[in-house]
């Protein structure tokens, strides 16, 4: 049932709605759908405000140039974004052309 039960799940176009993502996120999640993704993981710096660790994802919107940047704090009690969408990454903020 492991396996089946996360490869089966429909995927909903919204973040969990909650305290911190009463809306469902939809202009993160807008942004990210399509998108190229440049970078990601975490960091290894401790900030209080990514419980979890953090996931960072570095991207570029579908159609677009500027690379972008999303963080999200993971919890036991849920999911939120801390940082993003369309804040464009110092020196990063062009995305690499790929050949």
């Amino acid at each position: 049932m492991g396996e089946d039960l996360f490869r089966d799940l429909d995927v909903v176009a919204s973040l969990p709605r909650g305290l911190h993502t009463p809306t469902g996120g939809e202009d993160i999640v807008s942004r990210l759908t399509g998108a190229k993704i440049v970078r990601f993981g975490s960091c290894n710096e401790r900030i209080a405000e990514l419980e979890g660790g953090g996931l960072i994802i570095d991207f570029v919107p579908e159609g677009g140039a500027d690379v972008e940047r999303v963080i999200f704090a993971l919890a036991g009690n849920g999911m939120w974004a801390v940082y993003g969408p369309s804040f464009l990454i110092p020196g990063k903020d062009k995305a690499a052309k790929s050949g």
